[in-house]
């Protein structure tokens, strides 16, 4: 028996944030999926963001 080729592989959908485990949203879920980034609640997002804005000097 021979396996199909997929054409495409569905994403991993985590349903809690890597750094607390607190259950997402369905917002947090779809900004992490468009981002192709961790999976983080607000929070977690919200700090990651402004340690991605602190480590780059002004230009």
């Amino acid at each position: 028996m021979e396996l199909e080729e997929q054409e495409g592989v569905d994403p991993v959908i985590e349903r809690r944030c890597a750094e607390c485990g607190a259950t997402l949203t369905e917002s947090e879920i779809r900004a992490a999926l468009e981002l192709r980034g961790p999976f983080l609640c607000a929070v977690h997002a919200s700090e990651e963001v402004a340690l991605d804005e602190d480590a780059e000097p002004p230009a």
